[in-house]
């Protein structure tokens, strides 16, 4: 009995200096963002975004020829990815940060 009531303290002591980690049901937050147009008639049309708990919330449209698509770490809030695509042949493809939005971009 004196083995269990030792087990009981000690796991009752780490458990009071070890706050619960949250546990999301989607590692990462979602933010895609869509534009139109090209150079200085580049335009945001619309947002999509995916919270921690997978629930989406949207803006605007949700297509363009262009997306950017940001993924933030649900625990740490760190930055995971950034991509950029340009909508392409009936497809998204991905560019570069530099060319993104840019009018002599070929198809």
């Amino acid at each position: 009995m004196r083995n269990f009531i030792r087990s009981f303290l000690v796991v009752a002591f780490v458990s009071a200096l070890m706050p619960p980690v949250p546990v999301y049901a989607y590692p990462a937050e979602t933010e895609i963002t869509y534009w139109t147009g090209c150079d200085a008639t580049f335009t945001n049309v619309g947002e999509a975004d995916q919270d921690c708990n997978g629930n989406w919330s949207y803006y605007g449209t949700q297509a363009g020829e262009w997306k950017r698509e940001i993924k933030w770490n649900c625990t740490n809030e760190h930055l995971i990815s950034i991509f950029h695509y340009h909508y392409c042949g009936g497809e998204w493809v991905v560019v570069s940060q530099a060319s993104f939005g840019a009018c002599d971009l070929d198809c």
